[in-house]
């Protein structure tokens, strides 16, 4: 039974990570899968997999705190921008390291600091929209940037949120 039909019967963790982790992830499964995996798909890639965290929780809980931003190219979390930003379009290598927003920090990389249910849903995101082009990528982000822009939503409201609840 695929992660589809069962995602209604999944009880996902309450578990808010790190941003800097669920990114390193990203990257590693994705160079794992073979999906292309840059900076900009990265960006997008992270945008979904909030969604879907949202989708998934009961109570629309993230799967981590930081506030998106609304850039040209869509949904940006620009602490994670400027850290893989030295790659611009290329692909990003596989991470050993998790690098915290300072820089100031590291610390090794281990895929079960993440709970294997929270895992699922991110291997999902990744398997329904990570061979997607990126031209694709960015207008389906951008078409629920487009959606959020046109609500009113109170100060501390995050983006996600009314994304997932339209």
């Amino acid at each position: 039974m695929s992660l589809f039909t069962r995602k209604k019967h999944l009880r996902r963790s309450v578990n808010v990570y790190p941003i800097e982790l669920l990114a390193t992830y990203i990257i590693n499964r994705c160079n794992e899968l073979d999906i292309r995996i840059n900076n900009l798909r990265l960006q997008k890639l992270l945008y979904l997999v909030q969604r879907e965290f949202i989708v998934f929780s009961r109570k629309h809980q993230h799967c981590f705190n930081n506030r998106v931003e609304m850039w040209e190219l869509g949904p940006t979390y620009a602490c994670v921008y400027y850290t893989y930003s030295k790659y611009d379009n290329q692909p990003i290598p596989t991470q050993t390291l998790v690098r915290t927003l300072t820089g100031c920090n590291e610390y090794y990389y281990c895929s079960s600091m993440i709970d294997p249910i929270d895992q699922l849903i991110i291997d999902y995101v990744l398997q329904t929209y990570g061979n997607l082009s990126t031209c694709s990528l960015i207008a389906l982000t951008k078409d629920c940037a487009r959606i959020q822009s046109k609500r009113k939503y109170s100060r501390g409201t995050s983006v996600q949120y009314l994304v997932a609840n339209n």
